[in-house]
C-alpha cells in the first residue's frame, strides 16, 4: 500500500503521473490546460495507472477500477462545463481518501482475522499440551501402581511368595507400563 500512497495522490492532485515515457506521452496528446480534451486526457492516465499501479493494489484492484472511473465521471463534468478544473481535483482528492479509508479498513479486518486465527491456534495448542500432560500424568500412575505390585504366586501362612513366573510378568507389566509413560510423557 506504500508504493499506491506515494504515486496516487500526484494523480488526483495534478492529473499526472509521476515522470515517465507514459505519462509523459499523455501530456503532449493531452495538454492539462486544455479542458476540452479532459476525457481522453483522463483515459490516457487511467491507462497508465492500470498499467503502472494496478500490481500494487493486489486483491483491492476493485477500488482502483471504482476510482478510475469515478475519475472519468469528474474529468467529462470538467469538459462539459459542469465543475470547474478545481473543483474537479477537490472531488478526485475526496474520492481517493475514500479508497484509502477503505484500504485501511481491509487491512484492519484482515489483521482481526489473523489475529482471531492466531488466538484460535493458541487455544488448540493449549488444549492438545492440556491433553498430553493428562495422558502423561494417567501413564506415569499406571506405571507408578505397575511397579510397586508384586505379582503373588500363592501363599503358605503369613507369607505370600512370588513365583519367577509371577515376577517376569510382573516386569512385563512395569516394562509395557513404562513403554506407554515414556511414549506419553515424550520422554
Amino acid at each position: 500500500m506504500n508504493a499506491i500512497c506515494i504515486c496516487i495522490p500526484v494523480l488526483v492532485l495534478t492529473g499526472a503521473l509521476p515522470a515517465n515515457a507514459a505519462s509523459a506521452d499523455c501530456d503532449a496528446r493531452f495538454p492539462a490546460n486544455n479542458i476540452k480534451v479532459a476525457v481522453a486526457r483522463m483515459q490516457c492516465f487511467n491507462a497508465v495507472v492500470l498499467e503502472t499501479e494496478a500490481p500494487e493494489f493486489g486483491n483491492n484492484g476493485d477500488l482502483l477500477a471504482k476510482f478510475l472511473a469515478e475519475r472519468m465521471v469528474i474529468a467529462e463534468q470538467v469538459q462539459t462545463g459542469k465543475i470547474t478544473v478545481i473543483q474537479g481535483k477537490a472531488i478526485a482528492a475526496e474520492k481517493w481518501s475514500e479508497v484509502i479509508s477503505e484500504l485501511q479498513r481491509r487491512d484492519n479486518a484482515a489483521d482481526a482475522v489473523q489475529g482471531q486465527r492466531a488466538a484460535a491456534q493458541a487455544q488448540a495448542d493449549a488444549l492438545q499440551a492440556a491433553q498430553r500432560q493428562q495422558a502423561c500424568a494417567e501413564a506415569t500412575q499406571a506405571y507408578n501402581q505397575a511397579a510397586s505390585q508384586p505379582v503373588p504366586s500363592g501363599s503358605s501362612g503369613n507369607v505370600t511368595a512370588v513365583s519367577p513366573w509371577g515376577a517376569a510378568a510382573g516386569v512385563l507389566q512395569q516394562t509395557a507400563a513404562r513403554s506407554r509413560m515414556n511414549e506419553a510423557c515424550g520422554y
